[in-house]
């Protein structure tokens, strides 16, 4: 933990030793996305008769940021969505009968820690680690006929996230950012008691498998700037469309 911090702090110094004066102290905002999710394992990957596909759901987010300097942020955003995934039986499953595509719903609140990296001509990188809690989850299968509660069957997960975007509206404190991000799950979707029924796809692979939601999703935002304004009126940065050197 103590190397850690230390690490921490090294690069804290060493970006603010490289600053210009700033303004900027924090931002906050909020945005919307649209997601798109897939669940991925080896070995239905492979598997002919069974296919994972992508789905589509918005979330609705809150972020709080503060500013090393004008160059560099942490921040912490809190996320919110009923996330959709889909599973693809493309002939009739001999154990349960399922024909068709499965939907899976899981409603689930989000917590992402990033670090973003801003570029003064207003673009931006951003990288950091997101933890998901799962509070409910519904299996639909049969043409929506069939309702299958699966909270047991899953489980909270840890992602990596990787984004990138841009300020594409900068009004004194207030700007517009667009971006894309990619979340990498890193641990297993699927629960113990998930994992002893065979869940999601019924086939008995490896238990050792594990399926991991991953995600991109589109985002727009609005953020406000905390600090003080400069002579041309703005806290710091310039966006994408009014490049200034």
């Amino acid at each position: 933990m103590r190397t850690l911090f230390l690490i921490i702090f090294s690069i804290t110094i060493l970006f603010s030793a490289k600053s210009q004066k700033w303004g900027a102290w924090g931002s906050a905002g909020g945005h919307i996305a649209v997601q798109g999710n897939y669940i991925y394992n080896n070995e239905m990957l492979s598997d002919t008769t069974i296919q994972a596909q992508i789905g589509i759901n918005p979330t609705l987010s809150l972020e709080g940021a503060f500013n090393f300097n004008e160059y560099f942020q942490v921040g912490a955003k809190f996320k919110y969505g009923i996330h959709q995934a889909k599973i693809r039986y493309n002939c009739t499953d001999t154990t349960f009968g399922y024909n068709g595509i499965r939907k899976i719903s899981l409603n689930m609140y989000s917590i992402d820690l990033f670090g973003r990296f801003y570029a003064k001509r207003g673009g931006y990188f951003e990288t950091g680690i997101g933890y998901s809690a799962i509070t409910n989850g519904i299996d639909r299968q049969k043409d929506d006929l069939t309702h299958i509660n699966i909270k047991n069957e899953v489980s909270n997960f840890y992602s990596l996230l990787l984004g990138v975007g841009m300020v594409a509206v900068k009004k004194d404190r207030v700007s517009i950012q667009c971006g894309i991000q990619a979340f990498y799950g890193l641990t297993d979707l699927i629960s113990p008691k998930g994992n002893e029924v065979r869940y999601p796809t019924y086939r008995h692979y490896q238990e050792m498998n594990e399926h991991r939601f991953h995600s991109v999703s589109f985002t727009i935002g609005i953020i406000y700037d905390a600090g003080r304004l400069n002579a041309s009126r703005q806290t710091y940065r310039y966006s994408f469309f009014n490049r200034k050197q």
